[in-house]
């Protein structure tokens, strides 16, 4: 999946790591209509799960997380990531 086109950042989390990561991204949750995240992994990896599908994201990788899905986090270990969030203008 990717950003559309058009979108543009809006806001951007902390940096967090397998002992800082908030406990609500690591049980379901979902954005906004009309938002979308970015989620970056900087070191290690990490498990991005959906209800349909789950994408495993590793240093230097990046993932869409798309408006109103349920997703949470799941650490693999030592990891570093953030999210980046988007809108349309």
């Amino acid at each position: 999946m990717m950003l559309p086109n058009d979108a543009v950042e809006y806001a951007r989390t902390a940096t967090f790591d397998e002992n800082t990561v908030p406990e609500k991204l690591l049980k379901d949750h979902n954005l906004k209509a009309g938002a979308w995240g970015l989620l970056v992994v900087e070191e290690g990896s990490l498990e991005l799960v959906f209800d349909s599908r789950t994408e495993r994201i590793g240093a230097g990788q990046a993932a869409v997380i798309p408006p109103i899905e349920l997703h949470h986090v799941r650490p693999l270990g030592a990891v570093r990531f953030y999210v980046i969030f988007h809108r349309l203008p």
